[in-house]
């Protein structure tokens, strides 16, 4: 069973952000950095007076970009710090003409921004912060990988704490210091002075202690300084001297020594009296210099001589089991947030698992052949490629393949843009022409019903004047029309006139004459 420990980084992180809570002046000096970043990133207006405040003055050079501060990960503050102290007086001119001609609410956070930063203190703040942080972040960065173990990580604790206790001198605050004063000459700020001195009140005033007071301003800001390196050093080896850390470290010394010790095997059930005999007979047959090299050493093993040291290997899965960062494993998070933007969340979890392990795994990714896979899913394809292959019978092995590439390049022949553009556009000629023969032919039968249903309708209306001229009824015989139209006779109505020149009239007895 593995004993449970903070990553490193988070342990670092952690370190920093109650250090830097020690002073307030430091921990005001940050919240107005952030807040800077603040305006920067959320008034375009801003960002643009900025960044082109010397653009018409081609002896100063155009600031450059603000970088804004994460609440949350303390070790990437120096590089928003850094860019304000760069631009300082960059900053302060945008500053003061944004409260003076830009909107209410912009107006009042740039005048604000203007006061706070134009104190020595925040000056002063930043640059006490800028020293500490980027002591503790180079510690950040070389825990960061997935080869790190927990005995080099406490070496590298050590070592940066070494570092801290460096600056902990008046040297380095007298650097610190005359940097700041350097900066408010520049620009023509006022220099750091005295709190105004507060009289304590009668009911804690005994008479028997005197009120510690500063005679200078640094000589106050020296015990603040001191007071910060102070609180990083005690942090450090509280939080990296825990038991569960020198636990693991003695039992990562049993590895690399060789040396059992009876108390560290005792609390791991998994490990047994037999460790003792396999390690001397391992470590007379193999050697390394760290955890990494023995993890090497196994995973060129066969599995017959792998067998032989099954507490070596148990010995190692304990100490590979719990890294000594997961900044490797933290980044999938991030890489999360890359891959599943607003703009695809539809994606399915199968698609999104897909992504993510090619995202995360983009260095194996890249040393794989694309045209080796797509030629392997070709051979297996079930579609018409593969019914071709499979009905060909040539290709049913690994040395065939190249002779099956050839068979599929044959069968279907690959087609440019522009036949598939021509067959299309044939396509769709073809298509009308037939719709058009279809529309010409539903006219020509509907002009044709038109003209039979005419006939008809004029047929009826001569049966009716040939029945009263020559006294039958519509219900007689049809022959009589046809022998009406057969004589060529003329019949017709009242008012019309004949081929003899007689007009048709009606009689007395309403007959047609």
């Amino acid at each position: 069973m593995a004993s449970y420990f903070h990553c490193g980084a988070h342990v670092t992180h952690l370190i920093t952000s109650k250090t830097l809570q020690t002073a307030p002046y430091i921990r005001n000096a940050l919240g107005y950095v952030q807040e800077l970043g603040n305006l920067y990133n959320s008034s375009g207006k801003f960002k643009h007076l900025y960044l082109n405040l010397h653009s018409a003055d081609t002896d100063n050079p155009s600031p450059t970009r603000l970088k804004p501060i994460c609440p949350t990960r303390w070790l990437t503050h120096s590089a928003a710090v850094k860019s304000v102290l760069q631009n300082f007086e960059a900053v302060l001119d945008a500053l003061h003409e944004a409260a003076e001609d830009f909107g209410t609410n912009t107006s009042s956070r740039a005048s604000g921004l203007h006061s706070c930063l134009s104190s020595g203190k925040c000056i002063l703040g930043l640059f006490t912060a800028l020293s500490v942080i980027q002591c503790l972040e180079h510690f950040n960065r070389a825990l960061q990988g997935t080869d790190k173990t927990v005995s080099g990580m406490l070496d590298a604790a050590e070592v940066t704490r070494r570092n801290l206790l460096t600056l902990r001198c008046d040297q380095q605050f007298r650097e610190v210091f005359e940097a700041t004063e350097q900066l408010l000459i520049q620009c023509n700020l006022e220099p750091v002075t005295l709190p105004r001195k507060r009289k304590l009140p009668k009911r804690h005033d005994d008479g028997a202690t005197q009120e510690y007071t500063a005679n200078s301003a640094e000589e106050l800001c020296r015990v603040d300084f001191f007071k910060v390196i102070d609180s990083a050093i005690s942090n450090l080896k509280d939080y990296f001297t825990s038991t569960d850390l020198i636990l693991y470290k003695d039992l990562s010394d049993v590895l690399l020594t060789g040396s059992v010790q009876p108390h560290t095997i005792r609390k791991y059930p998994e490990l047994t009296d037999s460790l003792q005999q396999q390690l001397a007979f391992f470590r007379n047959q193999f050697s390394g210099s760290s955890v990494e090299d023995y993890r090497n050493i196994f995973l060129a093993m066969v599995p017959e001589v792998r067998i032989m040291f099954p507490q070596v290997e148990q010995l190692l899965r304990l100490l590979l089991v719990s890294p000594a960062s997961s900044c490797v494993a933290e980044r999938s998070f991030s890489a999360l947030r890359r891959m599943k933007t607003w703009l695809r969340s539809t994606m399915t979890q199968k698609r999104l698992n897909h992504l993510m392990v090619c995202h995360v795994h983009r260095d194996r990714l890249a040393a794989v052949n694309p045209q080796a896979i797509a030629q392997e899913f070709l051979l297996k394809s079930a579609d018409t490629r593969g019914r071709i292959i499979d009905d060909r019978r040539t290709i049913l092995n690994e040395a065939d393949r190249q002779y099956g590439q050839t068979l599929i390049t044959e069968a279907n022949p690959p087609k440019t843009k522009m036949v598939q553009m021509e067959k299309k556009k044939k396509k769709k000629e073809v298509v009308k022409k037939k719709e058009r023969k279809e529309k010409e032919k539903r006219k020509k039968e509907k002009k044709e019903e038109k003209e039979i249903k005419e006939k008809e309708k004029k047929k009826l209306e001569i049966l009716k004047v040939a029945a009263t001229t020559i006294s039958f009824t519509p219900a007689a015989d049809e022959g009589i029309m046809d022998f009406l139209f057969a004589e060529d006779m003329r019949v017709g109505r009242v008012g019309e006139v004949n081929r003899a020149g007689e007009e048709f009239r009606l009689d007395g007895e309403g007959e047609l004459v």
